[in-house]
């Protein structure tokens, strides 16, 4: 089974190729789709406030056959705490939170 390892993140400016990530997405997402029965993704390279790419893969359901498009929308479901997590770490990093602080101290009524 791959790993998401071809996906590292990296700090992009205006002048940064994204051809070959591009590329390597539509090599490596296909298979992992398969290889982990994913019916669809809709994937984007964004830079600041530009849409530098998106596609979609796969399906919407299987049994209608609908294709995914870059502008196919999904739920976000429980993948949602994983973004609120990464951004209280990030505040943590900016120290703007303490992990350890009680919460009274940012919500009073707690």
């Amino acid at each position: 089974m791959r790993t998401s390892s071809a996906f590292v993140s990296a700090k992009v400016s205006s002048s940064t190729d994204y051809h070959s990530a591009i590329e390597k997405i539509k090599e490596i997402l296909p298979v992992t789709m398969a290889e982990r029965d994913i019916t669809g993704a809709s994937v984007a390279i964004v830079d600041g406030d530009n849409i530098i790419w998106s596609e979609g893969f796969g399906h919407t359901n299987r049994s209608l056959q609908v294709k995914v498009t870059g502008d196919t929308l999904f739920h976000a479901g429980s993948i949602s705490k994983s973004f609120t997590a990464l951004g209280v770490l990030k505040a943590v990093d900016k120290q703007l939170l303490a992990l350890d602080a009680p919460l009274k101290r940012f919500h009073g009524s707690l």
